[in-house]
């Protein structure tokens, strides 16, 4: 069929159309070994999709009283792609693909599929359904125990987690670090020392910073803590979601305890009946991070080729859409008239609202918390999840090292576990290694956005009108739809022009709260 819709275009002169199929079908034969080797790649994909899907449905939808039931389904549908993606036929197709003649984007589907492949074979399939029998029941246990405050009936369930990703990470590479393996799970082209020193210099200028704005002249937020009805604010972040370019023919907004995206596109936030302003800023970072998905190429889904680069990639999409859009000032002159009708703020003025979204305060919760504390909450979990993978702390002392450290990062005393050691769902889900590329994302926004606003002329009035085309359009060329043809940094030099760094991100953050607080 794919020939002939070739010959429908092909001029059609018989010696013309004899020289096309015959250099098609050389093309073809060139590249056997490759096209078997995508087509198993992409089965196992799509087998690992459903997957997620059940991921989503158990934190969405699923009945309480059917957890153990999930547990088993995960862990079946589990092996089953752990056969497919670690056969031993992909192995061989994996190497005799890499003596064929291929462009440079089948290369890359090639180096992606074999750094994927020896990683899921060395982990044996007995461990990959313990983890997932184990991880839905330690996400019950999570959500119990962050309702009680009760840290000591989660912690036999994190000590196992540990103990499996220990043992993951020593199947996969026992020369390396186990907590750099598990860290190359989401990203995997910036190295454990890289990382260590990014976070070294944002540490080295954020604190002084939160020092200088935590002594200036402090905005007022009370009007972020009226009472508005759930009904209005749903209608009101589907609308928000919509407004930036989010597809909801591909995806759709949904409420969970945590706000996640899963990997299909469908979005979750999490309402409360004051603090309005979270869930807009949530629905917007998640909304980010569904276009990503949608922006993958289609005829890739399955294969590395349509999928994130990395989640510090995918985090770059977030934060960008949360931050440097859904908190500048552009974006709220053009929807603050909106806001005031459907939230009844007559009474505040649009430079008041600006003011006080971008309030920095301390926050004891990650994700309710300012562009500026933000990255000390990440630094911390860094901190906590690699002291855990070496053995340096035990699970039992994570209360009191989580309550020290954000007193001396954030000044602040943590009055219960509720509100610290047990807030994120990352370790319940085994996500060990996830928290870093939160941080990275950030200072990868930064630069990303820098170079859209010299790229595209009059970008912040665009934003303004809510012209989003050529934002979106910008993204889904530079990060979206090249998927994991190119590694990290080279993805973020082809689209900025420099491999990731801090000073983007340093000096937006100088910039912008300095002017907001009169800092010199």
């Amino acid at each position: 069929m794919q020939i002939v819709n070739h010959l429908k275009m092909y001029p059609q002169s018989r010696i013309n159309r004899r020289k096309y199929i015959n250099n098609y079908l050389t093309t073809i034969a060139m590249t056997e070994y490759y096209n078997k080797l995508v087509e198993l790649v992409k089965d196992a994909g799509i087998i690992g999709s459903v997957r997620e899907l059940l991921e989503w449905d158990e934190l969405v939808t699923m009945p309480p009283g059917t957890v153990e039931r999930r547990g088993l389904q995960k862990a079946a549908l589990a092996a089953h792609h752990h056969k497919l993606a670690t056969s031993d036929k992909i192995g061989e197709l994996i190497s005799k693909a890499e003596s064929e003649r291929l462009n440079d984007e089948q290369k890359a589907m090639v180096r992606e599929i074999k750094f994927d492949y020896e990683r899921e074979k060395k982990v044996p399939e007995q461990l990959v359904k313990e983890l997932q029998i184990t991880t839905t029941q330690a996400n019950e246990a999570w959500e119990k125990a962050r309702e009680k405050n009760d840290f000591a009936s989660f912690a036999p369930h994190l000590k196992k987690i540990i103990e499996l990703e220990k043992q993951k990470a020593k199947a996969i590479n026992p020369e390396k670090k186990p907590y750099e393996v598990l860290v190359e799970d989401y990203e995997s082209g910036i190295s454990l020392d890289e990382m260590r020193k990014i976070f070294g210099e944002i540490k080295k200028q954020l604190v002084p910073l939160i020092e200088k704005i935590s002594k200036a002249k402090q905005h007022e937020d009370k009007m972020l803590h009226e009472k508005v009805p759930l009904v209005k604010q749903k209608t009101f972040n589907e609308m928000l979601a919509k407004y930036i370019g989010y597809d909801f023919t591909k995806g759709r907004l949904d409420e969970s305890t945590h706000p996640f995206t899963g990997f299909d596109s469908r979005i979750t936030t999490r309402y409360t009946d004051s603090g309005v302003h979270m869930a807009m800023l949530s629905t917007i970072h998640e909304a980010g991070h569904g276009k990503y998905e949608q922006g993958l190429a289609e005829e890739h889904f399955g294969t590395p080729l349509g999928q994130a680069r990395s989640m510090s990639v995918h985090e770059s999409q977030s934060r960008l859409w949360e931050n440097h859009v859904g908190k500048s000032m552009a974006f709220w002159k053009g929807m603050f008239a909106k806001l005031q009708k459907e939230y009844k703020m007559q009474n505040v003025s649009l430079e008041q609202f600006y003011q006080a979204i971008n309030k920095v305060t301390p926050n004891l919760i990650r994700v309710d918390s300012d562009e500026v504390t933000y990255t000390m909450h990440i630094i911390l979990r860094f901190e906590l999840e690699e002291a855990l993978i070496d053995g340096k702390i035990q699970v039992e002392d994570l209360p009191k090292e989580w309550n020290k450290r954000i007193k001396e990062y954030l000044h602040i005393d943590v009055p219960d576990d509720a509100h610290g050691v047990l807030q994120d769902i990352h370790w319940s889900a085994a996500l060990i290694g996830y928290f870093p590329t939160y941080a990275l994302g950030s200072l990868m926004a930064a630069q990303i956005f820098e170079t859209a606003k010299k790229s595209i002329s009059g970008l912040e009035q665009k934003i303004e009108a809510g012209d989003f085309k050529e934002l979106n359009k910008f993204l889904a060329e530079k990060i979206h739809k090249p998927g994991r043809r190119h590694t990290t940094k080279e993805l973020i030099k082809l689209a900025t022009g420099e491999e990731p760094n801090t000073q983007a991100y340093i000096n937006y953050l100088q910039n912008k709260f300095g002017q907001l607080y009169g800092l010199e």
